[in-house]
């Protein structure tokens, strides 16, 4: 069964005994005020006469303050509390709040020359080796299910996003299968 809640996750947390999840996978805002950076590279807009023109400096997403702060030490405190294992993107911004790892994901995003981070590292508390995970990802440039080093090509079949941050399927699937255990 599936729940769904709103609200604050460490209001919820603190309602949960020790241990209560085997393994919490988290995607936590980074605080580097992503949302607000004015990108290097002409943003592509189109006119409403359905041509294109190219904006150099124009702001990729609305401002918004949804990735200003890092969540407060609490929330790891919690985290790491209620979950018996935890996996969290982006782990690199919290590595002071984080126990010692030697299980880190590498997720080499193939992106080339952009202006965005050629990998995302994830933490993990998994005592494992490092581990590298490949798949295209850059904006609407979406790796294949078939080639994930190659372009889909159609992008009628890409991921349909709905977060600017999301996380392509393909490596919430790797992570589940080789981080979760069956049922």
């Amino acid at each position: 069964m599936i729940e769904l809640l709103n609200i604050d996750c460490i209001d919820y947390m603190a309602t949960l005994p020790d241990k209560a999840f085997d393994l919490a996978i988290v995607d936590p805002e980074y605080g580097i005020g992503e949302a607000n950076k004015v990108k290097s590279r002409p943003i592509k807009a189109r006119q409403k006469n359905g041509s294109y023109l190219f904006v150099k400096g124009a702001r990729k997403y609305d401002v918004k303050d949804w990735d200003d702060n890092r969540p407060p030490e609490l929330y790891f405190k919690e985290l790491l509390r209620v979950s018996k294992n935890q996996i969290i993107c982006g782990g690199n911004y919290f590595a002071d709040l984080l126990p010692a790892s030697s299980g880190w994901v590498v997720w080499d995003k193939l992106n080339g020359d952009t202006d965005q981070s050629d990998c995302e590292l994830i933490y993990t508390s998994f005592n494992k080796g490092c581990r590298k995970f490949q798949f295209l990802w850059n904006g609407f440039i979406q790796g294949r299910t078939d080639d994930a080093t190659r372009a889909q090509g159609d992008k009628k079949l890409n991921q349909q996003r709905i977060h600017p941050t999301e996380k392509p399927i393909p490596l919430y699937k790797w992570i589940l299968k080789n981080y979760a255990k069956e049922g």
